[in-house]
């Protein structure tokens, strides 16, 4: 599924596995765009990109602004809240 979403925050969300692995991933705190007002998301939503954050790091800044993102997977997190996976296609929708 593909949203349009303006992007509010961006961080790279870090935690160990029980092998005691460090994983980083980037996160992304946003807000659903979508043109049709009956199919949006009402609260803000996370994102985990499949980007590793070093590669990540070398992208300009997408805060305040409106991309496209392509969902790809969701997970249940802490009190109930939806993460979803996916990634960011090339293309911004709006600066």
């Amino acid at each position: 599924m593909r949203v349009k979403a303006l992007v509010k925050k961006e961080k790279i969300h870090s935690f160990k596995t029980r092998k005691g692995e460090e994983i980083k991933q980037v996160q992304l705190t946003c807000i659903d765009m979508s043109d049709h007002a009956d199919e949006v998301f009402e609260n803000f939503f996370d994102v985990t990109l499949d980007i590793l954050p070093d590669e990540y790091a070398k992208r300009p800044s997408i805060i305040n602004k409106v991309v496209e993102i392509a969902l790809i997977g969701c997970s249940q997190i802490f009190a109930g809240k939806a993460r979803f996976n996916g990634f960011l296609v090339d293309k911004s929708v709006k600066v």
